[in-house]
């Protein structure tokens, strides 16, 4: 049986939403060689247009779909979005007048037309300039993201995008001093991105300007309450801080909100350890290496609760487990080489604590304890410049 206009752009539109383009341009194609002007299926082609790139083909069909649907909203939107595509801004002006005049912006799309006008007076970056800002910083391509942010920054000084990239970029290429002003930058065009304020409390936290990044943290937190690394990053801060009781708070709430965030838990579980409360901290640790198998420092401070509370055997088992997920981890070499001297090898202590500071040369403890293992075995010599 042969299928009606409706049943067939119904089709349409199911194959549109479930990626098969291919199928979804066909039915819309069937339905206008037999009504040529039909709006929904010239718009919807049109947007199938758009994906691939074919823009002119894009603005022709959803012409087509404006003119014979003057007040469908979401027709002119698309339409205009396509003109800003192409750079057509002075098409896209007189579209965004005739749209105003003609009453047809809704409260549920006032907020969108207002940013596409700007786009169109050439007053913000257009979707396409964004989205190929985030393509290349995506995908790792830091240079070419960054000559566009800082082309967008001089283009658009008062849009927030460009700045925002512009500080994640040269902190990720090692400029962390750098990138404090665009961050700042972000945070004052806008105030109530609870994203661009989690990006400078980072940065302030990584430089060492605790206070302030708290202020960062906590304005985040107040926009966004419900994200548990926000809570997670700002108990660190609180602990660095000697605020111990607000940092267990801050763990706790970010565990109530993400009951499966590893570091949190074992940031809790470094909070009881300091109280004395081992069992409760090997708990923490524990839940910690469960949620996240390969997570060294997790498995590293649960062997030294276990070596804490004399369970040699099994604290050696949690410290290699930490090695196996990073050689060079310079503390559990350590560790691990008390335990091992506890239980009697004392030389694989020495190994360990050979490869403590081979890991990281500036341990002192590592020197320490190496001297003091030479000094065991009556070599008096190997100890003497470790001690030095």
């Amino acid at each position: 049986m042969k299928l009606t206009i409706e049943q067939t752009l119904e089709r349409g539109i199911a194959a549109h939403q479930q990626g098969n383009l291919k199928e979804a341009e066909r039915l819309y194609r069937s339905i206008l060689h037999s009504k040529p002007r039909h709006p929904q299926a010239n718009h919807n082609l049109g947007l199938i247009a758009v994906s691939v790139n074919k823009n002119e083909d894009a603005l022709a069909l959803l012409k087509n779909a404006v003119d014979e649907s003057p007040q469908v909203e979401q027709f002119w939107f698309n339409y205009v979005n396509t003109l800003i595509k192409i750079k057509s801004l002075t098409k896209a002006q007189e579209a965004i007048s005739t749209v105003q005049q003609n009453g047809i912006v809704s409260k549920e799309f006032a907020t969108e037309w207002k940013q596409l006008k700007k786009i169109a007076d050439g007053k913000a970056p257009s979707q396409f300039e964004i989205s190929d800002l985030l393509n290349f910083f995506n995908n790792k391509q830091f240079e070419s993201a960054e000559k566009l942010a800082i082309s967008m920054t001089r283009k658009f000084p008062e849009h927030e995008i460009a700045w925002k990239v512009l500080g994640a970029v040269m902190k990720r290429t090692g400029r962390l001093q750098e990138s404090l002003f665009p961050n700042e930058k972000a945070v004052e065009l806008s105030p109530n991105d609870a994203e661009a304020h989690t990006n400078l409390g980072i940065t302030l936290q990584e430089l060492g300007r605790l206070h302030v990044a708290v202020a960062s943290y906590e304005r985040a937190i107040e926009l966004k309450s419900k994200s548990a690394k926000l809570f997670n990053n700002l108990g660190v801060i609180k602990k660095q801080l000697g605020e111990t009781a607000e940092a267990e708070e801050n763990y706790r709430q970010a565990i109530k909100l993400q009951p499966t965030y590893a570091e949190a838990h074992n940031n809790l579980g470094i909070i009881y350890r300091e109280q004395g409360q081992l069992e409760e901290a090997e708990t923490s640790y524990r839940r910690a290496v469960k949620l996240q198998p390969n997570y060294p420092e997790a498995h590293n401070n649960l062997g030294i609760i276990l070596h804490e509370m004399g369970r040699l055997q099994e604290a050696k088992t949690s410290l290699k487990q930490a090695l196996s997920f990073r050689s060079k981890y310079a503390n559990a070499h350590l560790n691990l080489s008390k335990v091992l001297r506890e239980l009697g090898d004392v030389k694989a202590a020495i190994l360990s604590c050979e490869n403590a500071i081979l890991a990281k040369d500036s341990l002192p403890e590592a020197h320490q304890s190496l001297g003091e293992l030479f000094q065991h075995i009556g070599n008096y010599a190997e100890a003497k410049p470790h001690f030095e």
